[in-house]
């Protein structure tokens, strides 16, 4: 998993986003290592990637970049966002 998103994929990235912000799988709990991988997923346009980014960017108090990150991901139909 970790080569593959290391390699660039994104469904990999927010998996690893989600398994550091959880603590999970071998992973220490560590929000913005998360954060880390959720950045690379939504720069390619994975928009569960860009709304789980924008959740931790308004959660950090970054009310304006994620507004961008809800945004894009709406714009791609997901739901949540």
């Amino acid at each position: 998993m970790l080569a593959a998103a290391e390699g660039g994929n994104a469904d990999a990235q927010f998996l690893q986003a989600t398994f550091c912000a959880q603590g999970r799988l071998g992973h220490q709990q560590d929000d913005e290592v998360a954060a880390e991988w959720l950045e690379r997923g939504a720069a390619q346009g994975h928009a569960t990637s860009e709304l789980g980014l924008a959740r931790h960017l308004l959660g950090a108090g970054e009310e304006e970049r994620a507004a961008g990150y809800f945004r894009r991901a709406a714009e791609q139909g997901h739901v949540e966002a």
